[in-house]
């Protein structure tokens, strides 16, 4: 895949939600929390347990600026994914490398609009969860975060104070091929010039955009 995304403190603004889904047509997803290991001073490689899911995320080609018109800009990267089950979660937080280990446990609520360029027009499919090869998923999602063990994930009262924040992403996809991450990136910009026909009402900018193993780094211990 290759993405985009932006990280914001503080609560959703209603003008976003309803710029990001006119038509009251996007998917919602209850709220889950997926559980990060924090990598100290890695912005490359993400390890995460989602949904009883072992999924590890490699970045191959490095995060660069981008601009989608004259006032949007943020960072583009791409990234390869392995997932598998984990089988007993339980026996798996038995397992750390050192006791300081740090996962982060992340509550999110998202929100989907999927996006097919398998055709010369781009479609939004009614269905969201319709099989595209080609496209871009928007998501618009409110997230939480706190640090805790694998074996001792954070209590009520390091949830109830912790941060909130909104994101913003575009990932597209592509089968892949011997042209590497350019569709990808054909496919991103795509996704954007959809996505963006109608301007947002916050600014997106280059200090805002970041891949969430980059917005992890912010819980590093000192």
């Amino acid at each position: 895949s290759a993405e985009t995304r932006w990280f914001f403190a503080g609560a959703l603004p209603d003008s976003v939600g309803g710029w990001f889904d006119p038509s009251d047509s996007a998917r919602i997803e209850a709220e889950r929390t997926d559980e990060y290991l924090l990598l100290p001073g890695c912005t490359t490689t993400g390890v995460k347990l989602r949904e009883e899911r072992l999924e590890i995320k490699a970045q191959v080609h490095p995060s660069e600026a981008v601009a989608y018109g004259e006032t949007l800009s943020g960072r583009r990267d791409a990234w390869v994914k392995w997932s598998r089950p984990v089988g007993d979660a339980g026996a798996l937080r038995n397992v750390r490398a050192a006791d300081d280990d740090l996962w982060i446990y992340v509550a999110k609520a998202r929100r989907l609009r999927l996006l097919s360029l398998d055709c010369d027009t781009p479609t939004e499919p009614a269905e969201a969860t319709a099989r595209v090869t080609n496209g871009c998923q928007f998501e618009l999602s409110t997230v939480r975060a706190a640090a805790g063990r694998l074996d001792e994930p954070p209590s009520a009262a390091d949830w109830s104070s912790a941060r909130a924040w909104w994101s913003l992403s575009l990932e597209a996809f592509a089968p892949w091929s011997g042209d590497g991450t350019a569709p990808l990136f054909d496919n991103l910009e795509a996704g954007a010039q959809h996505l963006f026909g109608s301007l947002p009402p916050v600014e997106l900018a280059l200090p805002a955009s970041y891949s969430y193993p980059a917005w992890l780094q912010r819980f590093t211990r000192p």
